[in-house]
């Protein structure tokens, strides 16, 4: 019986996200209010040693086409597009000693398509903005949509912004088993509440704080998962399906503080603590310096550490079923080292050209790592 060998995409999809994000940040507020970009992705992840019956490993690349717009000086037009290739390891044959499985299924290609399309809505003399957008997320075994909506209020002249964002996701994924089997569609549903604040303290200094809640449910679980039996001796025998709760509740806290001596010179470090009722903790640090190598071009390091404590129903060797159980390593334990390097060389006056060369990547001491790198291209004004 073949067996898919593959974990969910949407978990390796956020992975690259959120090195992504992290590459992203350093990046300096647009010159103008209007923009169009252009970014090449491209990631590797590999395993070593992280669960040995399944292959963890893939490659990413992607095209992403970002936008903005101003229609008229109160309201701005947003658009983000992006195609992306993903391509699992190869396949792997199982031990002899699994008694419902002898090889794992050829290793999925996948193509996803995302957009969002969005306003800015800034009424002149107005101390609020207003941002609702739509999202969009296609690929052959899963669907999503939902929409954003954020409002954020400014005090002191601008000193002081608050800010509200809730955001809403709807997906049907099909479920096709590590067996072969199909179960059909399923449906899962997710609601987030985001809360910002961000004060300048001093010309020099900006600190940021948010908390959000995440309420989950429906279909929570990656359908090529599996889950291997072993007996007491310590060998893998059989593989049976891994079940997840259909509901999940998470809460995240995030800080961010930046301290500015001189123009381009920027020291930062942003920290965040999450926690679920999965049991699932996690801890992170991020420490950041941006340097002016010339009047115009700048490089940015940064370096973040992460620790993550398993989910109650992780288990790298059971013994026998439960009624939830999985050895998903992204629901395990680990410590993570990321770094990341970004260079921008801007040129240009009345409207500013951009370039943007990245590279970042991170190590899990369970044997997971990846490698990636990214080409922008873009113009201010």
């Amino acid at each position: 019986m073949p067996v898919g060998s593959a974990p969910g995409l949407a978990t390796r999809i956020a992975v690259v996200a959120l090195l992504l994000s992290a590459a992203g940040a350093g990046r300096a507020a647009p010159a103008g209010d209007q923009h169009v970009t252009i970014d090449l992705y491209a990631f590797s992840q590999g395993d070593e040693r992280g669960n040995p019956l399944k292959a963890e490993g893939f490659e990413y690349g992607a095209m992403r086409v970002d936008m903005k717009m101003r229609m008229t000086p109160a309201v701005a037009f947003r658009f983000n597009a992006s195609v992306a290739r993903l391509r699992n390891d190869d396949p792997q044959r199982v031990p002899a000693s699994i008694e419902n499985a002898r090889m794992t299924a050829a290793s999925a290609e996948i193509l996803t398509l995302d957009s969002s399309i969005g306003l800015d809505i800034d009424p002149k003399d107005s101390p609020w903005h207003i941002r609702p957008s739509g999202y969009y997320h296609h690929q052959n075994d899963f669907v999503s949509s939902g929409g954003d909506l954020a409002v954020e209020r400014e005090f002191a002249g601008g000193d002081t912004v608050l800010g509200v964002t809730y955001s809403f996701r709807i997906a049907s994924p099909l479920l096709r088993r590590w067996s072969g089997r199909n179960d059909g569609r399923d449906i899962s549903v997710a609601n987030n509440l985001l809360l910002g604040w961000t004060q300048v303290l001093s010309p020099s200094w900006v600190l940021a704080l948010s908390a959000q809640v995440t309420r989950q449910s429906g279909w929570l679980g990656e359908s090529y998962n599996f889950v291997a039996l072993f007996n007491d001796a310590g060998a893998p025998v059989k593989l049976v399906d891994e079940v997840l709760p259909r509901k999940r509740h998470r809460v995240q806290v995030n800080g961010r503080l930046r301290y500015t001596p001189r123009q381009g010179l920027v020291l930062g470090l942003d920290a965040s603590g999450y926690l679920d009722d999965w049991s699932v903790a996690q801890l992170a640090v991020e420490p950041s310096l941006e340097v002016p190598l010339s009047r115009t071009i700048r490089w940015r390091f940064w370096y973040r550490l992460a620790w993550q404590g398993a989910s109650r129903y992780f288990d790298s060797r059971p013994l026998a079923e439960t009624r939830y159980r999985t050895q998903d390593p992204d629901l395990g334990s680990f410590l993570m080292h990321s770094p990341g390097t970004m260079l921008t060389l801007p040129f240009g006056e009345e409207r500013i050209w951009l370039t943007r060369l990245g590279l970042y990547g991170f190590v899990r001491n369970d044997g997971i790592y990846g490698l990636g790198a990214d080409l922008s291209l873009g113009m201010e004004w």
